[in-house]
């Protein structure tokens, strides 16, 4: 799903839940989340005026989040071992919408509090949630850079499996600052033949900064990246359960890198050996249940 369609969906959803949702705090909870959510996107449809003129009823009925709580079970859920898309999720969606609701209250100072120390919760346990990723890199394409709940989502798409000791100790530290951009692609680029006499397939990141093309090319599928100012570092091909955006296959990419410019071969343009079409099988989704996103790296 693109940003876009999910605000879209978000906006189509308040408008439906507003004209009811000051009769019940929970009504009025799920508002007051859907507008944090539109009011946070950079690129975004805004709320409705006369939504927002309800706003502080609203934020009475719903009452405060209460942030210990939320912290406790997410402690608690990246020490457990089950699957991170079930409860480990929720816990981070809830912190997520609880960003958003401290923000409208107008109390920055435990939004900001809630957002460090849960990303610091997330650093110490980075692999638990590398397979959330993809619906990070997702949520923060939708996100003012910068937000609270920004900072949440990009200790999540950060994340890397834990190296051996050994291995820590022989890396000399550095810094550097890193800039994920999803790039979703059309689902049909993984139908069988999809290449066969195509015209190239353009895309562009919502801030323009990452551009890509996909074209046939002496019968191999190849992708092309630029980046503005740095070229991409890495990339990597995910497939998303389109449903609840929980990511099911995901494969790195080698990038061969000339200036700003990044290359990649994807394997044969049809047939056996199509990265595209081979992820799509790893994740064991039909086509139109599922969601295929280019996440791009810059660091610089």
């Amino acid at each position: 799903m693109e940003s876009q369609d999910w605000l879209q969906k978000v906006l189509d959803e308040l408008v439906n839940l507003a004209p009811v949702a000051e009769e019940d705090p929970n009504d009025a909870w799920r508002a007051v989340v859907l507008i944090s959510r539109l009011l946070g996107s950079p690129s975004g449809p805004t709320p409705p005026a006369e939504v927002l003129r309800r706003l502080p009823a609203l934020l009475a009925q719903a009452g405060m989040p209460e942030p210990e709580p939320l912290l406790q079970r997410l402690s608690e859920e990246l020490e457990a071992e089950d699957d991170p898309a079930g409860p480990l999720f929720d816990v981070l969606l809830d912190i997520d919408d609880s960003l958003g609701a401290l923000t409208l209250h107008g109390d920055s100072a435990l939004a900001q509090a809630l957002s460090r120390r849960s990303a610091e919760l997330v650093a110490r346990f980075a692999s638990r949630v590398v397979p959330l990723k993809g619906f990070a890199a997702l949520r923060t394409a939708t996100l003012r850079p910068g937000s609270e709940a920004a900072r949440l989502w990009d200790a999540v798409a950060h994340a890397r499996a834990v190296l051996p000791t050994e291995d820590l100790q022989e890396r000399a530290p550095t810094v550097r600052r890193r800039r994920v951009r999803v790039l979703p692609l059309p689902r049909e680029s993984a139908r069988p033949h999809a290449w066969t006499g195509s015209a190239p397939l353009a895309l562009t990141s919502p801030d323009g900064e990452t551009r890509a093309w996909l074209y046939e090319e002496g019968g191999r599928l190849r992708l092309e990246l630029r980046g503005t100012p740095q070229p991409p570092t890495s990339a990597r091909l995910a497939v998303l359960r389109r449903e609840d955006q929980g990511e099911r296959a995901a494969t790195d990419l080698p990038l061969e890198v000339s200036g700003r410019t990044a290359y990649a071969d994807l394997g044969p343009a049809v047939g056996q050996g199509n990265l595209l079409f081979a992820l799509l099988a790893q994740a064991g989704l039909p086509l139109e249940e599922a969601d295929l996103h280019l996440v791009v790296t810059h660091d610089g």
